[in-house]
């Protein structure tokens, strides 16, 4: 825990609220099952092992974002030990809307939603074969949303 003293603490106190994500970016068509398919063993961890059941923050974003049922099975899955099951289990569109990865145009939808949604800081990982260039587009979009 970190406390903070007199004006240090007053300052932070009226900054405005950062809200942070971290998302994958490619562009590469013929990559993106493989890009999303990548993320599938962290979401499971996150879902259904991070904590025990009943005391799993991320299994309630997964109900609250409406995957109730999904979120069920792959804790169910995760603490029987059968991760890959578990993983197999997240949703393809869970997938496809917590990461920026496909054409431009929907990179654009993706960044005006998470705007729209109070994200103000977004941290991007690149996972095409040319990063540099991914990098440079979402700067494009960003600035252009």
């Amino acid at each position: 825990m970190v406390a903070m003293v007199g004006s240090t603490a007053s300052a932070a106190a009226s900054a405005p609220l950062t809200v942070a994500d971290c998302v994958r970016i490619a562009r590469d068509a013929g990559l993106e099952v493989i890009v999303l398919d990548q993320t599938r063993p962290t979401m499971a961890l996150y879902v259904g092992g991070m904590g025990a059941r009943g005391q799993n923050f991320y299994n309630d974003v997964a109900r609250a974002y409406g995957y109730e049922k999904e979120a069920e099975i792959v804790q169910d899955l995760y603490l029987a030990g059968r991760k890959d099951e578990a993983a197999a289990a997240i949703p393809q569109e869970w997938l496809e809307l917590s990461n920026f990865v496909g054409p431009e145009g929907f990179v654009r939808e993706r960044v005006a939603a998470y705007a729209e949604a109070g994200v103000t800081v977004l941290m991007i990982r690149p996972t095409g074969p040319d990063p540099v260039a991914d990098v440079e587009r979402m700067r494009s979009i960003v600035d252009g949303a």
